[in-house]
């Protein structure tokens, strides 16, 4: 799980390698800039960042703890990740780590999403989605997580593409007492969110990591470029709620005149202390290595389903067959006394197969913005006498009242009931 906060032996010379990081993620941005580019289940503790009140911003002060970020030289190097959160078959959100894009072109996930989201460019260079308007139900699916057009959920969801987040070791110095405690190091975050749940218990709510784009060039060109390594030096970080510069990063020694009054008595010079070097760190391969296909396999096989269907692709099948070498794998590691990681295996998979059920649904009490997509009109007349009404409810699915009583099979493509001795089905026509 962890490994403790003292320095590499075989990383010497780190001044310099800070500085080549931060060298590279200039270059790197520049050429962004320019059109140059085209674990989760253990309990983590965050230390998180705070809005602006009434005009007064917050610093946070940390010291950060690892090698240089994104090397992977160690577990417990700071790292971008891209994590989405997904909504899933069974309409639970589940978080997804994706490999970079750049590097995995190839990774199976990648290729699906690129194709729902293909673009195309008119000749005053404007875009426009390929799938938007012909397959709305699959385009909003991977885009917006199939929210509401127009709802906060799909203002603010970055959909099945994720997002990157920077993660990172650290010690929060306004919560050293915890540090000393747990000799454990915190995760920092973006926010902290708390609710309070009926039962009146106080539940918190992280934002895992800081969104990457923008704090990544910070501590390369702010800290970095004129300090090297960041283990030498408290850092001071303050959210803006600017858009464009939502961060300020600052080294507390030299800059104190930067510090807040209630944070500057937080503030430690020096180098780590022995003691600190002890504690353990998160290992961040473990906690967000890349999701194995089983889980995309185990939550997302019948959407998957619902896009081979309206694309004319096979990626279901693909999944299942990289699913099973996954399991052969983990077999052969246990016949050969190899531990072995379940975490995700042993996730409780949405069923694949249509279960039976009595028809339960009621017209919804909101209005939706989804593209009201069916295939009712195109049923045999006798199976469109069945039906007593219809109609969408806020997330676009079809819910569909029949005239008498019946068992009820989910569709084995997109899920919406029907009665079993139905043989196509009236939201996607396929048939059975």
């Amino acid at each position: 799980m962890s490994d403790s906060i003292s320095n590499n032996p075989n990383l010497e010379n780190q001044d310099d390698e800070f500085k080549q990081f931060a060298a590279q993620v200039a270059a790197d941005d520049a050429a962004r800039k320019t059109g140059g580019y085209a674990a989760e289940f253990e309990e983590i503790k965050w230390s998180g960042l705070e809005k602006a009140k009434e005009g007064i911003r917050k610093t946070k002060v940390i010291r950060a703890l690892g090698g240089t970020p994104n090397t992977n030289k160690t577990p417990f190097d700071a790292r971008t990740v891209k994590i989405a959160q997904i909504v899933c078959d069974d309409k639970k959100t589940r978080r997804f780590i994706l490999p970079s894009l750049d590097d995995n072109k190839s990774y199976l996930i990648w290729r699906l999403i690129n194709n729902v989201l293909s673009v195309v460019w008119d000749k005053d260079k404007k875009k426009s989605y390929v799938h938007e308007a012909t397959q709305p139900i699959i385009f909003q699916m991977v885009e917006n997580n199939s929210f509401p057009i127009g709802s906060m959920q799909q203002k603010t969801t970055y959909g099945w593409s994720g997002r990157d987040m920077f993660i990172m070791n650290c010690l929060d110095r306004e919560q050293m007492a915890w540090h000393r405690s747990n000799k454990h190091s915190m995760l920092l975050s973006k926010e902290i969110r708390q609710w309070t749940a009926p039962d009146g218990k106080t539940l918190e709510f992280a934002e895992q990591g800081v969104p990457s784009y923008g704090f990544v060039q910070l501590i390369a060109s702010d800290l970095f470029s004129y300090y090297g390594d960041w283990k030498n030096y408290d850092i001071g970080i303050e959210r803006t709620g600017a858009m464009q510069s939502p961060y300020k990063l600052f080294n507390c020694e030299k800059n104190p005149e930067k510090i807040s009054k209630d944070a500057q008595k937080t503030v430690v010079i020096g180098p780590l202390t022995k003691e600190e070097k002890e504690w353990e760190m998160y290992d961040l391969r473990k906690l967000f290595g890349v999701s194995s296909y089983t889980k995309w396999w185990n939550n997302l096989k019948n959407n998957i389903a619902t896009i081979d269907t309206a694309l004319g692709t096979h990626y279901h099948s693909e999944l299942k067959s990289l699913m099973e070498a996954e399991k052969k794998e983990r077999e052969e590691k246990r016949a050969a006394n190899v531990t072995v990681d379940d975490t995700e295996k042993e996730e409780a998979p949405v069923p694949e197969a249509p279960i039976a059920g009595t028809q339960e649904h009621r017209a919804p009490s909101q209005p939706n913005n989804q593209p009201q997509v069916h295939c009712i009109d195109k049923l045999p007349q006798e199976l469109r006498d069945q039906i007593d009404s219809f109609s969408f409810n806020a997330r676009g699915e079809l819910i569909v009242v029949y005239k008498s009583k019946v068992s009820l099979l989910g569709c084995t493509v997109c899920a919406t009931p029907a009665p079993k001795d139905w043989t196509m089905c009236p939201k996607c026509g396929v048939s059975f």
